[in-house]
């Protein structure tokens, strides 16, 4: 799949879960990691990782 056709569907994505993010009053973190948490087999998520550099301070 094309670059920029990728790009254009996460976009869309992105502003999905923007608009529901709003209506329930949460942020977008939040509502991206209820989903996976919600997936079958996932116990839990790795949130907050660091490029690199950031880590070896």
């Amino acid at each position: 799949m094309p670059v920029a056709v990728f790009a254009g569907r996460v976009q869309d994505i992105v502003e999905v879960l923007d608009e529901i993010a709003r209506n329930r009053g949460v942020t977008v973190a939040q509502v991206a990691l209820n989903w996976l948490l919600r997936q079958p087999g996932i116990t839990s998520v790795i949130i907050g990782a660091r490029p690199g550099a950031a880590t070896q301070r």
